[in-house]
């Protein structure tokens, strides 16, 4: 495998632009290649809105209408909303895909849409959830350490109570052994996922400095000694100056960043594989030296589920989750005709 020099810009052939930030990307191919197109549909899009809120009038005024009639009327001005979420939804996945890929060209690393996650490591991959779905996976080497960053997708409950925790994970594979740390940036959304469950009690382990200010560390009762070992002061000030957008998890031979979010900016990339080479310098030797420290205690884990294939799926709620600026214009200019018929009706009655 490469070694990790993530230096030059990421540009997709199939689109025809460069890709530096998928954001700014996106909406830059959309005002530049489709707006034409929007403002053509335009005329097409106000008469049928025209026709569902003539249509939604007429059913009001009707003495036996009900709450099943005048959701087809909605569902009828809501349709274009769909259409357009669905579209913009599998346009950024395109545009994700297209970013993280050409990346990897760019720099000589392995790329593969989808992949899987080891649940005897990182916490997080053990937290129960109505899906798991791993995707866009770069693989790389750097001083002889297996290198992987890859988006992960948990989604938890169903329905009203479905919640999605969508991450950008750097894994570490190092020669050697680490005790079971969890530094969590006190900013992160990890707090909310019961990850320091597979911890003594929630064991924090407190440090000098500013570093709680930060980060809360967690790790068993029994290694606390050996936390300290990988919490050097330099450590300490690598983490301060380095990983104040990121948590990170040690165990075993393993080393996680956590990203709190999808990374869609070259640069936070590249910052990223940064902080994950200067880990691999400062925690590799350590992790060979403690390789034969008997008191360091693995995780309790069953190994019977090691490696699940799971893959990236877009959801309804997704799609809806995306669609910002014209569409909830759309939105409020329904609400509005919705709230004057509604207004007609009761004046008829």
């Amino acid at each position: 495998m490469a070694e990790i020099t993530p230096t030059q810009p990421t540009q997709d052939p199939a689109l025809g632009i460069q890709i530096d930030d998928v954001n700014k990307s996106l909406w830059a191919y959309i005002k530049s290649r489709k707006l034409k197109q929007f403002l053509l549909l335009a005329p097409v899009v106000i008469l049928w809105e025209g026709l569902s809120v003539f249509v939604l009038i007429a059913v009001l005024r009707t003495q036996t209408s009900s709450n099943g009639a005048i959701k087809g009327p909605l569902y009828m001005a809501m349709a274009p909303v769909v259409i357009f979420a669905g579209w913009l939804a599998k346009l950024r996945q395109e545009f994700e895909d297209a970013f993280l890929e050409e990346f990897a060209k760019s720099n000589g690393f392995n790329f593969s849409k989808n992949g899987s996650v080891d649940i005897t490591y990182g916490s997080i991959f053990r937290i129960p959830g109505t899906a798991k779905q791993v995707s866009d996976v770069l693989t790389g080497e750097y001083k002889g350490a297996d290198l992987r960053i890859f988006l992960f997708r948990l989604v938890k409950g169903s329905g009203r109570n479905q919640r999605d925790y969508n991450d950008t994970v750097v894994e570490l594979d190092l020669n050697g052994k680490l005790p079971n740390l969890l530094m969590i940036n006190n900013k992160s959304k990890l707090g909310g996922l019961d990850i320091t469950d597979a911890f003594d009690e929630k064991h924090k382990i407190s440090l000098e400095g500013d570093f709680n200010d930060y980060f809360t560390l967690y790790g068993n009762q029994n290694n606390e000694i050996e936390a300290r070992q990988v919490f050097t002061p330099d450590t300490m000030a690598l983490m301060e100056d380095n990983s104040k957008h990121y948590s990170v998890e040690f165990g075993g031979n393993r080393v996680y960043i956590y990203a709190n979010g999808y990374i869609g900016n070259k640069q936070e990339l590249i910052g990223a594989f940064t902080l994950a080479k200067k880990l691999i310098d400062k925690i590799g030797p350590l992790a060979e030296r403690l390789a034969k420290d008997a008191s360091i205690i693995p995780k309790p884990l069953t190994l019977a589920e090691v490696r699940p294939n799971v893959t990236r799926k877009r959801t309804i709620k997704t799609f809806l989750a995306i669609i910002i600026g014209a569409p909830l214009v759309l939105v409020i200019f329904l609400l509005i005709i919705l709230a004057i018929a509604m207004l007609m009706h009761g004046g008829n009655n």
